[in-house]
């Protein structure tokens, strides 16, 4: 008895070398198996070790500056980042390595037909395993090229359990997003803090044109596309085009210092939930950099907006609409017309032959006489 209480639980352990010195890593749960983010620092020589006590597979990501990678925690197994032919890997596991197995026959496949028959091959044959969450993200999600009808048959091919798995729900709404052409939808409600303290909603920013920026400090595609938008908001209108800058950061401390090395335009918002923030999930965001337009009719006028699009196209958008707005307060319809009141004359009082005789409703055993219009009793 006692020595079945001191038996230890089973753990997962990842080690490596990011060969850059002192450096911070992330690593959190994909799904609601374990809704964590943990930091990992490493030694002055880049190496590290992670443990994580776990007695079933919890499927996982690795953030290594711009990279992310795919880990999955199996108990008593010991894994190590690895790098080959330039890129970063894990090596250990079971589930680990069937993940490189197929990733690597999928990304030797160029024709997107022929990735689906091998990815159906697979699923077949592996239903319940975690490995498929990650192919469903990666070629149905990420890729622009994937339908969503595609994607949900893919879904229903799966175990029972994997279907139910949280984060497969959320991919099943990206999907569904994807086909529903979430273009000139009404953008989703939302309630943000932003940096400054100030409380972000969408109701302030009626009349005026919105570009919302999902990024992340330590995503370099992220920050250069961030400070690319430097030249709009010194060249625009900004009381007809306003931004808002929405980050994944885990660290705010990195998050902040980022704003302030590169003075960054625009309003900034984080709350360290990375890609479980409660807006990210409400506009489906799915890769960084991604930014949305909504219009002043609160209406989603683009969806994944590159830079060049909005400098090529914010200056017509907003003369466009502000000269609607010049015309509509013009037009004589809201023109408001001062009327004076007027007095109504006192009505005189009528004439004695003009009043209206009211007779008594005759009862029974009573009858009118019509000649001086009085009422008699009639005799018994």
């Amino acid at each position: 008895m006692l020595a079945a209480c001191g038996k230890q639980q089973p753990q997962f352990t990842l080690q490596g070398n990011t060969g850059s010195g002192e450096d911070t890593l992330y690593i959190y749960g994909v799904d609601d198996r374990y809704q964590k983010i943990d930091t990992i620092v490493t030694g002055d020589d880049g190496e590290f070790l992670y443990t994580l006590p776990t007695d079933t597979v919890l499927p996982l990501t690795l953030i290594m500056g711009d990279t992310l990678l795919p880990v999955y925690a199996e108990p008593d197994t010991e894994a190590t980042l690895a790098v080959s032919n330039s890129r970063w890997h894990i090596e250990g596991g079971a589930v680990q390595a069937l993940h490189d197995s197929i990733v690597s026959k999928l990304d030797s496949i160029g024709e997107l037909s022929k990735q689906y028959t091998v990815i159906d091959s697979f699923i077949k044959h592996h239903p319940y395993s975690d490995v498929n969450i990650y192919i469903l993200w990666r070629y149905f999600v990420e890729s622009d090229e994937a339908r969503g009808s595609i994607a949900k048959h893919r879904i229903g091919m799966m175990g029972g359990t994997l279907q139910d798995n949280s984060y497969v729900s959320s991919i099943k709404k990206i999907v569904s997003a994807k086909q529903q052409n979430i273009q000139h939808r009404s953008a989703p409600d939302f309630n943000l803090k932003a940096l400054d303290g100030s409380t972000l909603q969408r109701a302030d920013y009626k009349e005026q044109y919105l570009l919302m920026t999902f990024w992340a400090s330590w995503d370099s595609a992220s920050t250069q596309y961030i400070r690319s938008l430097k030249e709009i908001s010194e060249t625009s209108d900004t009381a007809m085009f306003r931004m808002i800058n929405i980050s994944l950061d885990y660290d705010t401390a990195a998050w902040k210092q980022a704003i302030k090395s590169d003075s960054l335009p625009g309003s900034h918002v984080c709350d360290g939930r990375m890609w479980e923030s409660s807006i990210v999930k409400e506009f489906t965001i799915n890769r960084l950099p991604f930014s949305i337009l909504v219009n002043p009719y609160m209406r989603i006028e683009q969806f994944n907006v590159t830079p060049e699009w909005i400098i090529a196209n914010v200056d017509s958008l907003t003369t466009s609409y502000k000269s609607k707005l010049d015309k509509k307060k013009a037009s004589p319809k809201n023109k408001k017309v001062k009327s004076s009141k007027q007095i109504k004359p006192k009505e005189e009082p009528k004439k004695e032959h003009e009043k209206r005789l009211t007779l008594p409703r005759p009862r029974p055993g009573m009858k009118s006489n019509d000649k001086n219009q009085q009422v008699q009793e009639t005799p018994q």
